[in-house]
C-alpha cells in the first residue's frame, strides 16, 4: 500500500513556523530551507519536512 502525507502550502507553513513568506523563501535560496514539491507550479512540503526543520530549530 502507498504511505500517504499530508502536503502542506506556503500558507500552511508560514502559520506552523510563524513566518513570513519571504523568509522562508530566502531561507530556501540559501540552503537552510527544505526545497519545496513542485506540483503544477505550486509549492508542497511535507508534514516530515516541516517537522525535522522545527526540531532543528532547538
Amino acid at each position: 500500500m502507498f504511505d500517504v502525507k499530508p502536503l502542506l502550502t506556503i500558507k500552511d507553513v508560514c502559520m506552523l513556523l510563524q513566518r513570513s513568506k519571504a523568509s522562508i523563501y530566502r531561507d530556501i535560496d540559501d540552503g537552510s530551507f527544505p526545497k519545496p514539491l513542485k506540483l503544477k507550479g505550486s509549492s508542497r512540503w511535507t508534514m516530515s519536512d516541516i517537522e525535522s526543520r522545527i526540531s532543528g530549530a532547538r
